[in-house]
């Protein structure tokens, strides 16, 4: 092909289809490439990052259309940043969607957290003691403890999904969601687990097995503290956003696993 495409004139400009949908799959779901070259500074600080947050829309296959499904989904494509170090083929990361112009945590799993708006306060500002925030908000960050059992945890989990029975004696709501407004920055508390297929998929096990008991026992686990500021919102509802890790608190465990095992344990 290149060779017939040099007998032309250098004026006659070719079309490469591949190319083309490269192009236009990039401009449909990533970042431009201006958008790190302006925050190049910011992104050579340690822990930070930059991001397209995608409408919900994006990660879902539209109904009524053809589509290869041997072709790498969107978020195959363009994976949530990776907010800490990994164990086997579990890495935390900042998951995060476009709902109706909110900021919403992607429930994956068990998986949960929560977000603040804090306001139009600079990233570089903010450390891992969150000493800029008001004491309320700093407090609940830091000290809220996820429960050990997974019945409890799940009920926490959906606390900060619909807002309601939270009684932690504070004075606001805590949500996994967020309004987002461009020049804003927002805090998020992300908790997320690698349950074990055989609790997940409800696998029966018929005999006791060492290897399955150390799964148990050793649930892949993070637990992060992370800010992010929305730099830019597009006519399709996506938002650029800066984002950086603030703290690593220890990885949460579950105790009661054992509970849910299928089959002669």
């Amino acid at each position: 092909m290149q060779a017939a495409q040099k007998r032309f004139p250098d004026n006659i400009k070719f079309i490469n289809p591949q190319e083309d949908a490269a192009t236009l799959d990039r401009f449909a779901y990533d970042i431009d490439s201006q958008e790190k070259q302006i925050y190049t500074q910011f992104l050579q600080l340690p822990n930070t990052g930059i991001f397209r947050v995608l409408p919900d829309s994006a990660y879902r296959r539209r109904p009524n259309t053809l589509q290869n499904r041997l072709q790498p989904s969107v978020i195959e494509r363009y994976p949530f940043p990776s907010v800490g170090e990994g164990k086997g083929d579990f890495t935390p990361s900042l998951a995060l969607k476009m709902i109706d112009d909110n900021f919403q945590l992607f429930p994956q799993g068990i998986d949960y957290g929560f977000i603040v708006n804090i306001g139009d306060v600079p990233l570089e500002k903010l450390d891992g003691r969150l000493q800029t925030l008001d004491l309320s908000t700093r407090d609940f960050f830091l000290n809220y403890q996820p429960p050990r059992e997974l019945k409890a945890l799940q009920v926490d989990r959906r606390r900060f999904i619909t807002g309601k029975n939270q009684n932690w004696q504070q004075s606001q709501i805590y949500l996994s969601g967020a309004k987002a407004e461009v020049n804003k920055t927002y805090l998020v508390r992300s908790l997320q687990f690698q349950l074990p297929e055989i609790i997940s998929e409800r696998q029966p096990v018929r005999r006791q097995n060492s290897r399955i008991r150390q799964q148990l026992t050793e649930v892949p686990s993070s637990d992060t503290i992370i800010a992010f500021r929305a730099v830019r919102r597009r006519p399709d509802g996506s938002y650029t956003i800066l984002w950086r890790v603030l703290n690593q608190l220890p990885a949460p465990q579950i105790n009661d696993l054992e509970k849910y095992v299928i089959g002669d344990w």
